[in-house]
């Protein structure tokens, strides 16, 4: 029969995709334990939400008067994400992708709306499109690697992290997202690495501590992992959240609501 002890360390190396599974699945609204599709198209937001489905109805006019006009089409793209119509936004991208196959700009906006909708394999095959279309860019290897990992290839998610690192060294994303890369993929001490040195970047945001904080949760160093998230909030919110990872780690059935959110 396995101990008591045994089975808790199994389930705690087993834990780890389900948790930052969860995390890559979050909404853009949460601020923690997330993977971030590197300039993913995003409209600067309206004064009010009356004039942002105002900007919308017209380009929307536009946009059926000369679907072919990539300036119009990204506008309306746009103008439809920040009212939250990212479906309609996804289907024009895909229908101005189609229209214009070398243009690296729209190439690569699709690629990476393609991986914020979870259409992985689509995605890889529109990011190596657009990386064919010009120069090395961080953003859409940091995008691939997204992809990669979404689909449980973290190794090769890894080799795509990698080529953006080199070309970005300063860049804390990009270190955000290997980080998560390599916590699931079971790599925790090396995920804990690569999160400090990302979260020790003066550009670095709350959630790449977030996620550092997570990390260290997972390897049952519950005091450090406290302490990282005290940065970023309240003593007794990171008490509350650091509390919950223990009983995750502790409590396979505490997890039951995780499994749902697989997007590998």
């Amino acid at each position: 029969m396995v101990g008591r002890e045994s089975t808790r360390t199994d389930w705690r190396h087993r834990v780890a995709p389900l948790a930052l599974l969860a995390a890559l699945a979050a909404l853009p609204a949460c601020s923690m334990n997330k993977a971030e599709v590197p300039g993913a198209p995003q409209a600067a937001l309206a004064h009010t939400e009356d004039e942002a489905i105002d900007d919308a109805t017209k380009l929307a006019a536009a946009y059926q008067k000369d679907p072919g006009d990539a300036e119009t089409a990204m506008a309306f793209v746009e103008s439809l994400e920040a009212i939250g119509s990212n479906e309609r936004a996804l289907a024009v991208l895909t229908a101005t992708a189609e229209k214009h196959p070398k243009d690296r700009k729209i190439m690569t906006a699709y690629g990476k709306a393609l991986v914020s909708a979870g259409r992985n394999q689509e995605a890889i095959d529109a990011l190596a499109r657009a990386e064919a279309l010009g120069p090395p860019d961080w953003s859409i290897y940091s995008a691939h690697g997204m992809a990669y990992d979404q689909s449980g290839r973290h190794d090769q998610a890894g080799k795509y992290y990698a080529k953006a690192a080199e070309l970005a060294p300063d860049e804390p994303s990009i270190l955000n997202n290997w980080g998560l890369s390599l916590a699931l993929d079971h790599k925790l001490a090396e995920a804990e690495t690569v999160l400090t040195k990302a979260a020790a970047m003066k550009n670095a945001e709350p959630r790449v501590r977030a996620n550092l904080a997570l990390v260290l949760g997972l390897q049952g160093r519950f005091d450090e992992a406290e302490k990282v998230a005290a940065m970023d909030l309240p003593p007794d919110v990171a008490q509350a959240n650091i509390a919950y990872l223990r009983q995750m780690v502790a409590d396979p059935d505490s997890l039951k609501f995780l499994r749902g959110s697989h997007t590998g």
